[in-house]
């Protein structure tokens, strides 16, 4: 008989064993207790949040525009950045309603009559590219016979032809009419047009006095870019207010009741409201709403940096009606809908003194049908509190029906978008009752324990050996669809998607699908290990192959017998693929990397710091020295110089692509280092994983394609970080002390401010040297690292004094005089929100900063030497960056983001494992099954494709969050996706070209924006006004200069003056935002400087013919 014969015989013939018991509080059962609770507060939390979501919070829909007849239009004049379209008309009728809807191929500003509507500058800079808007402008429109214009501003941010298409739909009585974008509207992008040099009385181009007449007509386009659909039912803005309003009587209060019956499910219940004074309303006894009529700030709107600001452009002082939808909130049968309003002093705001208010309703059904429903004959009021009112249960009287007021056009709705975001700076605030969220929460715990318990209860002893272990292997089936959850969280911040997504009930049966199938997975992996009886497979120890050991040693040992056969030493090539083999996955990150990487480089114009490297790297290597191009030193970064000047030595210094080149290149090399480092400190997984937080996230991809040291800086800190680490784990050698200075120096004269580094670098040391027996680390008793300390030393402090003697004297004091290392606490509130509170249009860094810290805290517990040290080396690096450097931007925490990627990657892939050992643990607990055999049973393939699948689905949440929305990602990820994209800096490109074409001789530049970006693109920059920049002036030949161009400083109105008058024609170049207001607020400039040309972020003035 064979052997494997044999010891299945006795296997079969072997009694069963029985599984002993551990002890359910013993030491392993902690980390049992700890998985399992985990895994069911991650559920609790998960199902309570989405239901919260689902029930309590109305989800916008998508619905289609109205556009009739409208088409998209350009200037036909050109295709300059920024566009003008404008349309006038005389109504022979006052509208009950107008409403406009409008949509750009990038930002609009739009004004009726003077009055600023509305922007979608900030939604579009924070990702929401696609979306078409509706405007209330009834409050804007004059009376009958009247002109009316409107103007649309239109900047493209994409080197495009700006483009719109608008819609204006007017209501009057039951009568409509539309007037759409055509070739009847009229479209300029010449400037000297919207700013003409001697109009008179400096009529504004957006009032209806201007006399556009010269612009020519816009020019219909074919070109059709795609939009995604509005956030409300336009139909909320097509149908007049009502005309007559509800009253309780002559007094200051008034309270409302009003019984709704819903005969069948609904999906919105849009509310219109408006009152006398502010109010609250109530739903089935919760207060939902509270109202006060005040509108947004509109001011917040149009100043941003993307400019041409009008200061004398008219401001909204209306009162905004309330738009809610409130369908969450109400049920099948008998509803009561309450309304309080106190009207303390409305004399001066709607001509009467007592309380009144008006509500009309919008209602759809699942079936997409929409009824409106004004129901002014069913409400009941009273000016007097009772007890329970809210309820209805008070016996009041009939509603007093009045006429709305006189100047009823004073309300106005908010636009589509402000109405689903809900700004938390509005006073009008809708939020769910907190009785309503206790109760989903309970529900949800109930859920969660109850399919827990459930089960357990149902497997229990039968399957898994114990009631114990079954509670604990249960709690792993929330875990698939927990996974699938955080994806599709992470996919809602993705505007571009239809809405509802993803808390709708479709999404909520697709969680619950997965859930089912989890628990259909447990059952069945335990049904079929009970029928096959598999458990007796495992009776005899498995080898490291995965066969069967033979209980007789000797007969093993014979049938392992290797041959005499002498080894043959593999050769290079296999060598080469043995190595491919194992590590073959950092390729496809490198692979998706340089497509999105290098197709950037071309693209941004140069920015301010972008020049200065690049005119010190060509003057590094035409002079050996690196200095600017007024001849002041730059003793800064001088190892990126230096190499940058030799690229473009090499290559050319033409264009951007060759000088941007180096960053880029620096950043594919760090994938596979980060890589290396990180599976060296903690095992591939994790290093794969930190590699490809790095490559996907859009933080690297903006400082990865720029033409500063910011890259070389983050490369060689990930580098010193590994170097100083085997330094450390080696304290008595010769070669590793001169090795780690060394690349501290070359880390140093990368970027002078990764000094942040050395604590954590110190106290690593320190920290990894320490020995018994001795008081002191281990290096402090090996001369060669005191050498190389000296090093370093004596290089740093050389540059340090080089620094110091170089710069010119100090001609002032003022803010730039700061030192920038100094103890101080103002960075802390900075870097708090930039990592975990990022602003809407940042790098989303929260998920991740959460993961860091999480690996931080888990530090302080464990007792792998590694993971402290990185802790210690990223905290240390943080505080140093907060508290010390006085300096404050994200691109100096840029360097530390490999090791806070590697901290993140190591919690995730800690949790993963700690979760797959307990669930490989406890599958395998069979009743049959001997305690020293558990540990080496394998799983059923499904459940190896289930954790594999959770696992992938984790990794895709934590690489996908930060890249939404996709259209603020990446240049050519939006190419191919053929999504809307922009130009993150500012276009003086633009600018300076239009400069160079129509420059004279004699001509001088004055610049308001950094002035090195016209002494690039323009080729000179002779003047510019310096504010609080004492520290970058010195003095040469009697004039006060700055230390970057040699240009002028203005210093006054005097200085500014004088060079006006020797000087008949002169540029200005400004930003038109911030820089801008800095100047205006200390000097005045003469009238007769006009705009000649207006870029996306940028505007060009001349006086002079």
């Amino acid at each position: 008989m064979a052997l494997n014969d044999i010891v299945k015989v006795e296997a079969e013939q072997a009694p069963p064993v029985m599984v002993a018991q551990r002890p359910w509080f013993g030491r392993q059962h902690v980390a049992t207790h700890w998985t399992m609770w985990c895994c069911l507060l991650l559920a609790c939390i998960g199902s309570s949040w989405f239901a919260y979501q689902t029930f309590l919070i109305p989800q916008s829909s998508s619905f289609s525009p109205r556009w009739s007849d409208a088409q998209w239009i350009q200037a036909s004049d050109g295709s300059a950045p920024v566009a003008y379209f404008r349309y006038q008309r005389a109504f022979a009728f006052v509208p009950d309603a107008a409403s406009l809807t409008i949509a750009a191929n990038q930002t609009f500003r739009i004004f009726v009559n003077n009055t600023f509507v509305g922007s979608n500058e900030a939604d579009f800079l924070q990702g929401d590219t696609l979306r078409p808007y509706i405007y209330d402008i009834s409050y804007a429109l004059k009376g009958a016979h009247q002109d009316n214009v409107i103007v649309i501003r239109v900047a493209n941010l994409d080197q495009r032809a700006p483009l719109v298409r608008a819609n204006l739909h007017l209501v009057a009585g039951i009568m409509s009419s539309d007037y759409g974008t055509n070739a009847s509207w009229r479209g300029t992008v010449t400037s000297e047009l919207v700013y003409p040099r001697n109009e008179a009385n400096g009529i504004p181009w957006s009032s209806d006095q201007f006399d556009a007449s010269a612009w020519p007509l816009a020019l219909p386009t074919t070109t059709q870019p795609g939009l995604s659909g509005l956030t409300v039912d336009p139909q909320l803005y097509e149908k007049p207010l009502s005309t007559q309003w509800l009253s309780a009587g002559v007094s200051h209060q008034g309270y409302f009741v009003h019984h709704v019956a819903i005969p069948a499910p609904i999906t919105h219940y849009w509310i219109r409201f408006a009152a006398a004074g502010p109010s609250n309303i109530f739903v089935n006894g919760y207060r939902v709403i509270n109202w006060t009529g005040q509108a947004p700030a509109s001011k917040k709107n149009i100043n941003g940096s993307l400019s041409a600001l009008q200061n004398d452009v008219k401001y909204s002082k209306s009162y905004m009606v309330g738009m809610y939808d409130i369908g969450s909130y109400l049920h099948t049968g008998n509803n009561v809908i309450a309304v309080y309003v106190s009207a303390p002093d409305v004399t001066g705001l709607l001509g009467r003194t007592s309380a009144s208010m008006s509500m009309d309703v919008l209602l759809a059904d699942a079936a997409g049908n929409t009824s409106w429903d004004s129901f002014l004959q069913d409400w009941y009021a009273a000016v007097d509190h009772v007890d329970g009112w809210e309820y209805g249960d008070a016996t009041w009287g009939a509603a007093i029906l009045i006429a709305r007021p006189v100047n009823y056009q004073s309300f106005y709705l908010l636009d589509s978008n402000a109405i689903v975001q809900r700004s938390t700076s509005l006073a009008n605030t809708q939020s769910p009752p907190i009785f309503l969220v206790l109760q989903v929460v309970a529900g949800c715990l109930a859920f969660v324990f109850g399919c827990w318990f459930l089960s357990a209860w149902l497997l229990g002893r039968r399957y898994y050996g114990s009631w114990q272990n079954s509670l604990a292997l249960m709690s792993i089936a929330f875990l698939p669809a927990l996974a699938c959850e955080a994806v599709l969280i992470a996919l809602a911040r993705e505007p571009g998607i239809a809405d509802p997504f993803p808390y709708n009930w479709i999404w909520l049966c697709v969680l619950l699908a997965i859930l089912l199938l989890s628990y259909l997975g447990l059952w069945l992996h335990a049904y079929l290990t009970r029928k096959r009886g598999w458990q007796l497979l495992f009776r005899f120890p498995v080898n490291r192959t995965g066969g069967f050991m033979s209980p007789f040693p000797f007969v093993d040992q014979f049938l392992s017998m290797k041959s005499q056969t002498p080894v043959v030493k593999p050769t290079w090539q296999q060598r080469l693929w043995s190595w491919f083999k194992l590590h073959w996955s950092v390729l496809p990150l490198i692979l998706y990397a340089i497509p999105l990487v290098f197709s950037t480089l071309s693209y941004e114009p140069l920015w301010q710091d972008e020049l200065v490297s690049y005119y010190v790297a060509k003057n590094s290597i035409a002079h050996g020295i690196p200095m600017m191009p007024s001849g002041f030193i730059y003793a800064k970064a001088e190892l990126f110089h230096y190499m940058l000047g030799l690229v473009m030595l090499i290559f050319g210094d033409q264009g951007t692509f060759v000088p941007r080149s180096l960053s880029a290149v620096e950043f594919i090399l760090s994938i596979p280092v980060l890589y290396a480092i990180g599976s060296y400190f903690f095992g591939r997984r994790v290093g794969w994983l930190a590699a490809a937080m790095l490559t996907f996230s859009p933080f690297t991809l903006v400082w990865g394609s720029q033409l500063r040291m910011y890259e070389q800086a983050q490369l060689c800190v990930l580098i010193a970080f590994y170097i100083f680490y085997r330094a450390a784990r080696c304290p008595h050698s010769r070669r590793w002390p001169y090795l780690a200075i060394v690349w501290l120096l070359i880390t140093y004269f990368s970027h002078e401010e990764t000094f942040i580094i050395l604590p954590g670098l110190v106290l690593g040391v320190f920290m990894h040297s320490m020995q018994r027996g001795r008081l002191l680390p281990a290096v402090f008793y090996n001369k060669h690292w005191w050498f190389a300390a000296f090093i370093g030393i004596a290089v740093i402090g050389a540059q340090l004094l080089v620094v110091k003697f170089s710069h010119p004297p100090v001609l002032g004091t003022d803010q730039s005089m700061r030192p920038n290392i100094q103890l101080n606490e103002d960075g802390i509130p900075f870097y708090i929100t930039l990592l975990f509170f990022p602003k809407p249009n940042a790098t989303w860094l929260t998920l991740d900063s959460w993961l860091a810290l999480l690996s931080c805290l888990w530090s302080i517990r464990s007792k792998n030497s590694r993971l402290k040290y990185c802790a210690l080396f990223l905290v240390l690096g943080i505080f140093m960056m907060a508290c010390v450097f006085t300096m404050e931007a994200d691109r100096y925490f840029y360097p530390l983001l490999p090791i806070y990627f590697l901290l993140g990657a190591f919690i995730v892939i800690k949790a993963l494992k700690s979760v797959w050992k307990f669930v490989r643990t406890r599958i395998a607990l069979t009743v049959d099954a001997a305690p020293e055999e558990r540990k080496r049973q394998r799983l059923m393939q499904p459940f190896r494709l289930g954790a594999l699948a959770t696992a992938a689905l984790t990794c895709v949440v934590i690489l996908l969050a930060p890249m939404l929305p996709i259209s603020n990602y990446s240049l050519g990820l939006s190419r191919v996706l053929n999504l809307p994209y922009y130009r993150h800096f500012s276009d003086y490109d633009a600018a300076g070209s239009y400069i160079l074409q129509h420059e004279r001789p004699g001509d001088i530049i004055i610049s308001i924006s950094p002035d090195i970006e016209m002494y690039y693109y323009a080729h000179e920059s002779d003047y510019y006004f310096s504010i609080d920049r004492a520290l970058f002036l010195l003095e040469r030949n009697g004039h006060i200069i700055n230390t970057s161009t040699a240009a002028i400083a203005l210093l006054n109105q005097h200085d500014l003056d004088a060079v006006l008058a020797q000087h008949p024609r002169v540029w200005i170049v400004s930003d038109h935002g911030s820089y801008e207001n800095q100047v205006m607020r200390r000097f005045q400039l003469p009238e007769d400087f006009h705009i000649v040309f207006e870029g996306a972020r940028n505007v060009v003035y001349l006086r002079g013919s």
